[in-house]
C-alpha cells in the first residue's frame, strides 16, 4: 500500500535528519494505511516498530498483537512477541 511505503520513506529521512516533523509524518502515513485497511498487517508492524523504538512500547504492543493475529506465521514472530511482551510488562 502506498501509505505504508510513504511511511517508510519518512522513516529513512527521519533517520538521516532527525527532524521530529518527519517522524510525525511517518506515523501519520502508517496510520493512514491502517485506517484504509485495518487488516494490513505490514503497516501495523511498521507503526508498532516506530512507537517501540521511540520508547512508546505500550503503544506498540497492541499493534504487534493485531498484526500477529492477522499473520500468525510471520517469520519474525519470536522477535515481535518479545517486543510485545516488553510493551505489556510481561516477562
Amino acid at each position: 500500500m502506498a501509505y505504508n511505503l510513504l511511511g517508510m520513506a519518512y522513516r529513512m529521512k527521519f533517520l538521516q535528519l532527525h527532524n521530529p516533523e518527519l517522524r510525525a509524518q511517518e506515523i501519520a502515513a502508517f496510520q493512514k494505511a491502517i485506517d484504509l485497511d485495518p487488516g494490513y498487517w505490514v503497516a501495523l508492524i511498521n507503526l508498532g516498530a516506530t512507537y517501540f523504538y521511540q520508547g512508546d512500547k505500550a503503544k506498540a504492543a497492541p499493534l504487534f498483537k493485531k498484526a500477529l493475529a492477522l499473520n500468525p506465521n510471520h517469520p519474525e514472530k519470536a522477535q515481535i512477541e518479545k517486543m510485545m511482551a516488553e510493551g505489556t510488562g510481561q516477562p
